[in-house]
């Protein structure tokens, strides 16, 4: 009887092990920290998975373009968008004992930058001014009681960051934007908004003359005490302005194209889209609202005169706004859903 107790015992030991249930593999979700990306953005991507022994599942990543900058073998990872527009996938493979299952995920590249101002960290920075986050938008204004004017900005940090290149963003004014000029101490300043690009030399440095400078400046609430007179003797409620520094003395000169147009009056809560744009040939674009402002062949006509053979580099974009007069409350303004491209493309 000895060798059937053996048998049963040894039967049951194989019953056992044969019914034994293999890993359990699901996966919820392969996610990403936002759904449009800009380029060279870094962005943290990770995997939801269910399994009955989760230390042993390993994680194996890829991606079709970009790059991914951590290890292989954890949950998450983080990617960086290549620097060219498209849609571009990521996959992730889970593997736990040998049972393996997959996951793609498309991400969106759209421009060289933007900044949506959805979460409360972003990368604007601020000059002389408070900004904050409300509702889905950034609402700056200055918090100097001695500077007329502030700015947010965001610095590119890109040295290769030349001509084309465009901007747009949702801009307008809150509330208490001035009808004049403001004065605070001795020091006045215009009641107007403006983009504008600081740049870097051309790092050749053929020319002695390069411009420094570009911006479009508006007045949003016209100006009561009447509007400023161009060269043609025409009062004008925008201008684009270039900059031009001599290397040798330092000297700025202004050069100014005027325009006077309804577009650039804004109502209180009213905002509208802007664009400046310099084209691959040095043509100005410039819209509001959607409808074309400027188109101007001046900086085109600069570049001739002094026979310019150095690239315009771009070092950072800003949006500038005036503060109030000593003792009145500063005005408020709107700001959202930035971008800059650097592809050529005409923004509006």
């Amino acid at each position: 009887m000895k060798p059937l107790k053996i048998l049963a015992i040894l039967t049951t030991g194989l019953f056992f092990t044969g019914c034994q249930e293999p890993a359990l593999v699901e996966i919820d979700s392969l996610s990403a920290m936002g759904d449009e990306f800009f380029f060279g953005q870094k962005v943290k991507v990770w995997m939801a998975v269910k399994t009955d022994d989760l230390p042993a599942a390993r994680y194996q990543w890829a991606c079709d373009g970009g790059r991914l900058t951590q290890p292989q073998g954890l949950d998450e990872n983080t990617w960086e968008a290549p620097r060219k527009a498209g849609r571009y996938n990521i996959t992730c493979e889970v593997n736990v004992n040998g049972k393996k299952e997959s996951r793609v995920h498309e991400m969106w590249v759209s421009s060289y930058y933007f900044e949506k101002f959805e979460k409360t960290s972003h990368t604007f920075t601020t000059n002389g001014s408070s900004a904050t986050i409300k509702n889905g938008h950034l609402e700056p204004r200055v918090n100097s009681t001695t500077a007329t004017r502030g700015y947010v900005q965001r610095a590119f940090a890109d040295v290769e960051l030349k001509v084309p290149v465009s901007s747009v963003a949702q801009v307008g004014w809150i509330s208490n934007f001035p009808k004049d000029a403001i004065r605070v101490g001795t020091a006045v300043a215009e009641n107007t908004l403006y983009y504008e690009w600081t740049l870097n030399r051309d790092p050749r440095r053929q020319d002695n003359l390069f411009i420094d400078n570009v911006r479009f400046e508006w007045y949003p609430a016209g100006k009561t005490s009447g509007l400023p007179v161009g060269t043609d003797g025409k009062p004008y409620n925008g201008l684009f302005r270039f900059q031009q520094r001599n290397a040798t003395n330092s000297v700025a000169t202004p050069f100014l194209v005027t325009v006077n147009h309804p577009a650039l009056t804004f109502a209180q809560n009213q905002n509208k889209k802007v664009a400046m744009t310099i084209g691959p040939d040095y043509r100005i674009y410039v819209y509001v609202g959607g409808e074309e402002i400027i188109n101007s062949d001046a900086l085109i006509q600069w570049r001739a005169t002094n026979k310019s053979k150095d690239d315009i580099f771009v070092n950072q974009w800003r949006i500038n706004y005036v503060g109030a007069s000593s003792g009145q409350t500063t005005p408020l303004i709107y700001l959202d859903d930035a971008y800059t491209s650097n592809d050529g493309t005409i923004y509006k």
